[in-house]
């Protein structure tokens, strides 16, 4: 493939109609809906396309929001919709897209990006990582135990938003890989894909909103159940607290469902404060999907995450990327008060790995030391703990939106 015949770029008007048609055969049933998941969800201004003699052969979607790491929000990217139409297929159309894609966000100054992963070795070959999950829990809805008789909740109203948002960054920012969502996301969290969703708010005594959930009740599908329970089951699609109190009030709410729903499906992570406060182990929980992420810019990445305030430390990282060069040059790393600087240096002494490699390290998904003992990542011992305790989590790293 001549990959300089290839236009890179945002859809003209005359694009559209072929990439609705390229988006329907992968992600929607038709082409009109295609164009309006672009149009009305992730904006014309977020599509990106692949032109070969003026038509459409891949497309690729941008939806920028943060990723928390380490208690601060990292600027990033989010990619979704990448497809190739079925006669462009073979010709590793789609690799170049993602590479395009890539070297764009490196020239915006956008540090890190994730995606869900239809196909590993595509995303993998242009330097992402699995480095997370998006766990699915369900439980029963009469085992929840609170003192909340879920009173005085209300219909959201658009003036909520802010108080609404506060509670989910307030539930989000302990969790590694939690979203700080955009436009989109948030979006998606009051209209989801199927079906009508309804949305509450509790207030405390001040009028701040202290508390919220999404939801919808449906017939019970033909799954297993967890633990005896039978009724409707509520899709949790969105929640957030802003204290304990709050968490309060959202169990009390749940739980007064408990007459006509079975069993509640949310989206948390495995130090969920809402599955810790259950009095039994009878709920089950999975893994709905995993997901990827690519350090994009590494000086950028590790001077926006967040580290422990009390952690002082400094090592020389040497990351290996055959796609972005800037981020070969060796860096002095020095973390500090919570913060990390970096500086260019061209000392070999250094910790080495494949930039892939950095993605589930900055995450906390695994540590410097495991990878080391497979041969991924080079270095001293006493050099390779440090980066163990800058990057470590607790709980797993965790999404609660799929995108």
């Amino acid at each position: 493939m001549t990959t300089t015949s290839l236009e890179f770029g945002p859809p003209t008007e005359s694009d559209l109609p072929h990439m609705g048609l390229v988006l329907s055969r992968a992600f929607e049933p038709t082409p009109e809906g295609a164009l309006e998941w672009v149009r009305e969800g992730i904006g014309l201004e977020n599509a990106r396309v692949l032109r070969e003699n003026g038509t459409v052969v891949a497309t690729s979607m941008r939806a920028p929001m943060g990723i928390w790491l380490g208690g601060r929000v990292v600027p990033q990217v989010g990619i979704a919709g990448v497809a190739v139409p079925p006669e462009a297929r073979g010709r590793g159309l789609a690799r170049e897209m993602m590479r395009r894609c890539l070297l764009e966000m490196d020239e915006l100054g956008e540090p890190i990006s994730t995606l869900y992963s239809a196909m590993h070795p595509l995303y993998r070959g242009v330097g992402y990582e699995t480095s997370g999950q998006l766990f699915s829990a369900r439980i029963p809805a009469g085992m929840i135990q609170t003192g909340d008789r879920g009173a005085d909740w209300r219909p959201f109203v658009e003036a909520d938003l802010p108080g609404v948002k506060a509670c989910h960054r307030q539930r989000s920012r302990f969790v590694s890989g939690a979203l700080d969502r955009g436009p989109y996301l948030w979006k998606r969290a009051f209209k989801p894909k199927a079906g009508t969703a309804e949305a509450f708010v509790a207030e405390d005594g001040s009028g701040q909103i202290e508390a919220y959930c999404v939801y919808r009740v449906t017939p019970r599908s033909d799954g297993p159940t967890a633990g005896n329970a039978r009724g409707k089951l509520m899709d949790l699609i969105d929640f957030g607290y802003l204290n304990g109190h709050g968490l309060d009030r959202l169990m009390g709410f749940l739980r007064s469902f408990s007459s006509v729903v079975g069993e509640i499906d949310l989206a948390d992570h495995p130090g969920s404060a809402i599955l810790s406060r259950l009095p039994d182990r009878r709920f089950a929980m999975s893994i709905h999907d995993p997901w990827m992420l690519r350090v994009v810019n590494v000086a950028k990445a590790l001077e926006a995450r967040g580290y422990g305030e009390a952690l002082s430390c400094e090592f020389v990282l040497r990351v290996h990327d055959s796609l972005i060069e800037t981020n070969n040059q060796p860096l002095h790393v020095r973390i500090s008060t919570g913060k990390a600087e970096t500086r260019p240096v061209t000392d070999t002494n250094a910790i080495e790995l494949d930039v892939r490699y950095l993605a589930p390290i900055i995450t906390g998904m695994q540590s410097a030391t495991q990878l080391a003992s497979l041969g991924l990542v080079r270095g001293a011992e006493s050099e390779t703990a440090k980066l163990d305790a800058a990057f470590a989590c607790t709980g797993g790293p965790s999404m609660f939106d799929f995108f």
